[in-house]
């Protein structure tokens, strides 16, 4: 099943268009984990569960906007599988990318929310641009450097910022190919979770599955090697993605797709 039942009368990606000038809209959000959507239940209330072939997928409403949330783990693969099954599953008119993100601009802080005007794939340099919401509250935007691993220390970070880039993650530049090929308006929301000179010791990457899933009581027993400083970092990581979820859920509430 197509996305959209005439692509070719949709806004083309960057468009600033607005796109429903008035009529119900609904919205694909993709993420990695479900708990980047939780800031979102108290603005939507219930969420509907949905059947797909993913780990998580439900539905929800305000007014005119529908929203359609999916997520399946981290990294462009399984965030692919996410697309597949929400595309054989419904139909929408546009696609977002949001969850978290890593600064790479000095000048990001924790709970700041980013607004992607690009996406980068890294290290292969495709990029695509990204649209802005028609309204929406204060926040820092920039280029996004899209990647398929952790960047877990400060010296990457510095590596990625000597590109351009000002904020980095795993997924958007796959949700943002996805979004090409059915002809529909992709838009990237993230929240910071770490800034340019913070790094990690809990080896989150190491702590991945062969799929890519994170095995977090690997990522529990690698912060309990270094106790002097792994515990805390999870438990500031902790604080900071609730944080990063409740304000993801109150910007999301106030934008106009």
């Amino acid at each position: 099943m197509p996305p959209a039942s005439s692509p070719n009368a949709r806004p083309a990606v960057g468009d600033t268009a607005p796109l429903g000038r008035g009529k119900p809209v609904t919205v694909l959000l993709v993420a990695s984990e479900k708990d980047e959507f939780s800031g979102l239940r108290r603005h939507f209330g219930r969420f509907d569960r949905l059947q797909w072939p993913v780990d998580y997928s439900v539905r929800a409403g305000r007014g005119k906007k529908h929203l359609l949330m999916v997520a399946n783990g981290p990294g462009p693969s399984l965030v692919r599988s996410a697309l597949d099954a929400a595309g054989a599953q419904s139909r929408f008119d546009a696609v977002v990318s949001i969850g978290y993100c890593g600064a790479l601009d000095p000048a990001l802080k924790a709970g700041d929310v980013f607004v992607a005007t690009a996406v980068t794939a890294h290290p292969s340099g495709r990029r695509y641009r990204a649209r802005a919401p028609e309204t929406m509250p204060e926040h820092h935007a920039g280029v996004l450097a899209s990647v398929d691993h952790v960047v877990e220390t400060v010296a990457e970070k510095a590596r990625l910022r000597a590109h351009g880039y000002d904020a980095v993650e795993m997924e958007a530049a796959a949700v943002a190919g996805r979004a090409e090929e059915w002809q529909l308006p992709f838009y990237c929301i993230r929240a910071v979770t770490d800034g340019a000179g913070e790094d990690f010791v809990c080896g989150l990457e190491a702590a991945r599955d062969a799929r890519g899933r994170f095995r977090r009581w690997k990522i529990v027993m690698n912060a309990f090697r270094r106790p002097g400083r792994g515990v805390g970092e999870l438990i500031r990581l902790h604080r900071r993605t609730r944080l990063a979820a409740r304000v993801l859920g109150e910007f999301l509430a106030e934008c106009d797709f």
